[in-house]
């Protein structure tokens, strides 16, 4: 008893008779204990590193005429937010939009969390009753993203369009980080 577990080394692999350290996909994005953003090359080299207490949703995501466009794969329906040139985004790639907006303190940010957490709760078939709430919700989320941030003076960002390639990007949320209430929004 009170001896340390080494239990770690009977499921690591090996390589010439020495113990190698598992690599994970590396996140694109994350506040650790909160949550971690993996893109589809970090997805398709190495698994995701397992986390506790922690919800998972998988989803695609483009850029199409200045709108960021992200459809998880348990959802009817995207998430569409608005790109503003104010946002700062010059270069082209879909995590630095997330980024921007997460950094700028976004409304659009705690949108998109709320929606994939949505969506990770929504794994399945949902109920009659469930779809129904559930288009009720991203309605709602839907409206407040096209009216946050000052949506009506700003400028969209229409300079970099990016393809729906149908490749995956996954969230992890911990859980104690993926309520969907409205009142922290602004995270």
């Amino acid at each position: 008893a009170g001896l340390p577990s080494f239990s770690w080394l009977l499921t690591a692999p090996m390589r010439n008779g020495i113990q190698e350290e598992r690599q994970y996909a590396k996140p694109v994005l994350c506040e650790p204990g909160e949550f971690w953003l993996y893109a589809p090359a970090a997805v398709e080299r190495a698994p995701i590193e397992p986390q506790k207490r922690s919800i998972e949703s998988r989803f695609r995501l483009w850029r199409d005429q200045g709108y960021l466009h992200c459809h998880a794969f348990s959802m009817t329906q995207p998430l569409v937010l608005p790109v503003f040139t104010s946002d700062g985004c010059g270069y082209p790639n879909l995590s630095t939009v997330l980024r921007a907006l997460k950094d700028g303190k976004s409304v659009r940010w705690g949108i998109f969390k709320r929606y994939l957490a949505l969506a990770a709760r929504c794994d399945g078939e949902p109920r009659p009753h469930e779809r129904d709430a559930m288009k009720a919700t991203l309605a709602k989320f839907q409206k407040m993203a096209l009216d946050c941030d000052g949506a009506s003076s700003k400028k969209l960002d229409t300079r970099y369009d990016i393809e729906d390639t149908s490749r995956e990007w996954v969230l992890v949320l911990h859980q104690d980080s993926a309520e969907l209430d409205d009142t922290n929004i602004h995270e």
